[in-house]
């Protein structure tokens, strides 16, 4: 990771009686780090009271973690967690690529995201409620290490779930179909070669 960019992966416990208990209080005790091997297949092999199981990659509830010189850009206080988040991220950073300005979904609680083009070296990110001005967050970034390294983090995420064999468990339950796994990867060179070429 760069040393002005740090951002982590968490996913999201299926425990109700926690969720009721840190939501609001300590809403870190919710969440495993993506590199918790043990918790994290926890959370990917757990099953219903019908011994199937309950895991979909689509529907996953996770977070993002974004820090940038030491100061927490977005972090468990943030508003909005999602089923799919990752993909929202990856959305909104194709649709920048190809427009210097991007909105979209975040979270689950009527957020939006965005990215918008400052000038050829600065970014502005923000999270703010749908229909409002407020922002809730909004950080100027630089814009190329910005992209680099968040691109960087959703691969990583690619990476954890091959290695914890999601793909090939998703595919299995009908969760996914086969080719999921590579035109995601696909999409993130895309992604990588474009931010690498640009000025």
């Amino acid at each position: 990771m760069s040393i002005l960019f740090e951002i982590k992966t968490y996913f999201e416990k299926g425990n109700i009686e926690e969720r009721i208990r840190y939501y609001k209080k300590k809403p870190e005790r919710l969440y495993v780090d993506i590199d918790d091997a043990e918790n994290m297949k926890n959370i990917i092999n757990e099953t219903n009271t019908r011994g199937r199981n309950k895991f979909n990659l689509h529907y996953a509830s996770t977070r993002f973690l974004i820090k940038y010189n030491g100061k927490n850009i977005v972090n468990f206080y943030s508003p909005g967690d999602d089923n799919g988040l990752w993909f929202e991220y990856l959305e909104v950073i194709e649709d920048f690529l190809q427009h210097n300005h991007a909105e979209n979904l975040y979270g689950v609680e009527y957020y939006k995201m965005g990215i918008e083009n400052l000038d050829d070296d600065k970014i502005h990110f923000y999270i703010m409620l749908e229909h409002e001005n407020k922002k809730e967050i909004s950080a100027t970034l630089p814009k190329k290490e910005f992209l680099q390294e968040l691109i960087k983090a959703l691969k990583y995420f690619l990476v954890k779930m091959d290695e914890y064999k999601v793909f090939e468990q998703q595919i299995q339950l009908g969760n996914m179909n086969s080719t999921f796994q590579t035109d995601l990867y696909n999409r993130i060179k895309q992604c990588e070669m474009y931010i690498e070429n640009s000025n």
